[in-house]
């Protein structure tokens, strides 16, 4: 009996000191949370990167953290309507205490009413359109938005160049990709600089040269690109071939090394603004890029970040939840303290959105570095 006592005394001041007070012990000892990415598809170059993220800061909670925790990855091969089944699969199941993503803001905005309608939380991790979080009081993003991260980058460009006239073209039947005309225009508006050209495009095309001839001819000093990753490519590869020497910007859709490949490396010196930096010092984001370089051959984009940091953020909401029903776990993300993840302290604003400031990056030799 006595030597019971002395083990369970040695738990607990060993609990202490590695977590700097007694752990809040969650009403159950394991938790699901299912998990909606486009790992094919269109949108795959983001989706992957969520897998393997999210894969990554499963390992990472399950050795370092204070609750078992398990993602069940589901591909959503970039079709709205598999998405939204994935959506109603999770909420019906009764398996998962939560959602993450899905990844772009177009299905989000499909899926999300299916979660609010069940009581379920979401986490979108890539969702940065203007009003996903209104959808309801448990959806969530740790992904800044476009307002948060595009005026940023213009006021670099503009500052540094001396910028007096700029150019958009921007996908206009997608939710991001307007969003980004929204506060792109917004922004160089309050600059005072002239936009003399904008042009329009469809998600799926692959030709632009006609709205880039248009824009050659307007001879803008700014060139920026609402569009998702696969039409960025095409747009800066077509702004190269026809000599156009403006200064690219763009925001979260050109934070994808596809579209360096895709533009047959005339991506570099394209300006973005983003919410991570590869090079960033803050605690634990060396490590994790080490150790995805390890598992995955390759460098973390943005979005496999922001995936690991959902799984941080989930370790902490759960650890503290009064029970693991998604009301709780809902509760739990609605009173959570700045939690230390890859993206630095990190916390949620009143209305569910990220809190903080983007950064500015420049692409160089196909890697994103300050700019």
């Amino acid at each position: 009996m006595r030597s019971s006592i002395r083990a369970l005394f040695a738990f607990f001041v060993a609990a202490f000191f590695a977590f700097g007070s007694l752990p809040a012990i969650a009403a159950s000892g394991d938790a699901t949370v299912g998990a909606v990415f486009d790992i094919s598809g269109a949108a795959g170059s983001y989706g992957d990167g969520q897998k393997n993220g999210l894969q990554l800061g499963e390992d990472y909670v399950n050795k370092n953290g204070r609750v078992h925790l398990s993602f069940d990855i589901e591909d959503a091969a970039t079709q709205k309507a598999q998405a939204v089944n994935l959506f109603q699969t999770f909420t019906t199941g009764g398996k998962v205490v939560a959602i993450v993503g899905p990844t772009l803001s177009s299905e989000a905005f499909a899926t999300d009413p299916i979660a609010v309608s069940a009581g379920m939380p979401v986490l979108g991790i890539s969702n940065t359109a203007n009003g996903v979080t209104a959808l309801g009081p448990c959806v969530f993003r740790n992904s800044l938005t476009e307002a948060a991260v595009v005026p940023h980058a213009l006021k670099a460009v503009i500052d540094r160049y001396h910028v007096n006239t700029a150019a958009i073209i921007y996908g206009n039947d997608d939710a991001f990709t307007k969003t980004d005309y929204d506060v792109a225009k917004a922004a160089l508006d309050a600059d005072h600089i002239k936009i003399v050209s904008t042009q329009t495009f469809s998600k799926g095309d692959v030709d632009f040269q006609a709205q880039l001839t248009s824009i050659k001819a307007a001879n803008p000093d700014l060139l920026f690109v609402g569009a998702l990753a696969v039409e960025a490519g095409h747009i800066v590869a077509d702004a190269h071939t026809l000599g156009i020497k403006s200064h690219v910007v763009g925001g979260n859709g050109l934070n994808s090394p596809q579209v360096y490949s895709l533009s047959g490396g005339a991506a570099d010196g394209v300006v973005v603004g983003a919410a991570w930096a590869i090079g960033a010092q803050n605690p634990g984001n060396i490590d994790f890029v080490e150790k995805y370089r390890v598992r995955f051959l390759k460098d973390p984009d943005q979005f496999a970040a922001q995936a690991f940091a959902a799984a941080q953020i989930m370790e902490n909401v759960l650890t503290a939840a009064k029970s693991l029903t998604p009301k709780d776990v809902c509760d739990s993300m609605k009173s959570m303290k700045p939690v230390n993840t890859v993206l630095g302290a990190f916390s949620f604003t009143s209305n569910r959105d990220a809190s903080g400031d983007g950064v500015v990056l420049v692409v160089k030799n196909g890697r994103f570095i300050g700019f």
